[in-house]
């Protein structure tokens, strides 16, 4: 949010690449939902709108691969347009804050954020938001189906998507920490390579060898241990994750079944309802598993933020002042004078 005041200009570009992700994302589950309507009609011998349906499914399958190839290719043109004005702008930032503010950061550190934290806002340009955006529709659509054939199963859904959404908030504050002790690490680690390929002749001249080695093993081994940790969270989301599905799947097929034994719905809806169970878990568990990553991203945009937030130390503004220049002018006359 903090970062949005600088990609002005491109949030039609972000408003095109959701359409195409929620398109490419519904698409799939419309394909299961009329393939296994049509296999279920045929099994029960009902074959007069077989064609017909045949051919919608097919149209849904050539039209899959049209908002398949258009997400991938609006949604990084997008980022990549974005992460390239950042980019630029935190060059002309640097440019501004330099020399006087820029000291005491190493350059390598700069190097990481202009590149490294910059390129991994990649993920949330474009995957993130698109994403967010389908697990809130699609999920919601196949609810509203199901709810039609029967509010009961709907019903027994609901609590597992909210379970599914708790997993990560639980965690959200200890993923940023993360996420910032990561790049953070990166950083540091980063500078000691830059250091060591800038200061190589001094390093070998002074027999600094030694201790150029020490700090950089110990900025390697600290930036493994914020990765194995930030993994080992990320780890345990994703099992997580998948236990609620399996649980909620279950349920929800077992409550069809069910319904369909006591003759509460017909069986032709079982196999469609067996597919809406498992698949509308889908686009939120993609969400949720990019929300992995939300810790690294929120980590790389702080410290992006952070560097254009710097003041200068000294403002250029491109002239001089008329006070400076009043007395410049009387020290030039009491020179003249002197002489």
């Amino acid at each position: 949010v903090k970062l949005g005041r600088y990609i002005e200009g491109m949030w039609g570009h972000l408003l095109l690449s959701i359409v195409f992700n929620l398109l490419f994302k519904i698409t799939p589950l419309a394909i299961s939902f009329v393939t296994s309507y049509m296999i279920s009609t045929a099994v029960l011998g009902n074959v007069s709108n077989i064609w017909r349906l045949f051919f919608a499914a097919l149209i849904l399958v050539l039209l899959s691969g049209v908002f398949a190839y258009m997400d991938v290719l609006v949604s990084h043109d997008t980022a990549y347009r974005i992460l390239a004005k950042l980019r630029n702008i935190a060059y002309d930032k640097i440019d501004e804050l330099a020399p006087a503010a820029m000291e005491g950061r190493h350059s390598g550190e700069l190097t990481s954020i202009v590149l490294e934290d910059v390129e991994t806002l990649e993920w949330f340009y474009a995957h993130t938001i698109g994403q967010l955006a389908v697990a809130v529709i699609v999920p919601l659509t196949a609810l509203i189906l199901l709810g039609f054939i029967s509010p009961l199963i709907s019903l027994i859904l609901v609590p597992f998507i909210v379970l599914m959404i708790c997993v990560p908030i639980r965690t959200a504050k200890k993923a940023d920490t993360q996420g910032v002790s990561v790049k953070a690490a990166y950083s540091e680690l980063n500078t000691q390579i830059v250091d060591g390929v800038q200061g190589l002749k001094d390093i070998i001249s002074f027999g600094w060898q030694g201790q150029y080695f020490s700090r950089f093993s110990s900025a390697l081994k600290k930036h493994e241990d914020a990765q194995l940790n930030y993994a080992k969270r990320s780890g345990n989301e994703t099992r997580n994750f998948q236990l609620v599905i399996g649980i909620g799947s279950l349920c929800g097929q077992a409550v069809a079944a069910a319904l369909v034994m006591n003759g509460n719905i017909g069986a032709v809806w079982l196999i469609p309802v067996f597919i809406l169970c498992s698949a509308i878990f889908t686009p939120i568990q993609d969400a949720l598993t990019m929300s992995t990553n939300y810790g690294l991203i929120f980590g790389a945009s702080k410290r992006l933020f952070d560097l254009l937030q710097m003041k200068p130390t000294v403002v250029d503004s491109g002239c001089m002042e008329e006070k400076d220049l009043t007395e410049q002018k009387n020290d030039n006359a009491h020179t003249i004078s002197f002489e």
